[in-house]
């Protein structure tokens, strides 16, 4: 019982910093291999009983059941696929609370100011996942900031194309590099931005 509480508080872990830093174009490599280890770990963990159960089900009934002990290496691979499916989940849930806290955040005292968007980037880890960002500078106090926006998030409060839109029959280039934006950030958290066209 303990260690599977030792494994949800590590889960935990991991969601909480997928929620806080995922947005966050400096920490996404660390925190997105930290958390997919976290979560392996942590699973591994909660799961370790379970697995073990399976192991001596086949081990005992090899003998007495070659039905049975197919039942088990078939239930053994179904957890496997439910284990890689839950690290699947946790991710997408990771990232759909960070877009919530930066809500929260740009909900409270913002401050709109003129940037331009300086580069696209997508960042990718072999066969883990990539997020795309625009990079974004402005001025926050006479200080130049530059910062990276999932362009994900830009879509999902926009509900559009982030590159194309058709606009009085002609296909329009909506936010290109070098283009001018207004940009609206958390004044606590200037990490937490959107466009606002």
């Amino acid at each position: 019982m303990k260690s599977r509480i030792i494994g949800i508080i590590i889960v935990l872990v991991g969601l909480a910093l997928k929620t806080i830093f995922n947005h966050n174009i400096e920490y996404w490599f660390t925190i997105k291999n930290i958390s997919l280890i976290l979560f392996f770990i942590g699973l591994g963990i909660i799961q370790y009983p379970l697995w073990g159960k399976i192991d001596n089900g086949i081990k005992s009934k090899s003998n007495k059941n070659k039905r049975k002990k197919k039942i088990n290496k078939g239930f053994k691979i179904a957890l496997i696929l439910f284990y890689v499916l839950l690290i699947v989940v946790l991710e997408k849930t990771g990232k759909e609370l960070n877009f919530e806290l930066r809500k929260h955040y740009l909900s409270k005292k913002t401050i709109k100011t003129v940037g331009k968007i300086t580069d696209y980037k997508k960042l990718h880890i072999f066969r883990s996942g990539e997020e795309e960002f625009y990079i974004i500078e402005f001025k926050n106090n006479g200080k130049k900031i530059t910062e990276g926006l999932i362009n994900d998030y830009d879509l999902w409060e926009n509900q559009k194309s982030e590159i194309y839109s058709l606009k009085n029959g002609e296909l329009k280039l909506n936010k290109v590099i070098g283009s001018k934006i207004t940009v609206e950030y958390s004044e606590k958290y200037p990490s937490f931005l959107k466009i606002i066209e």
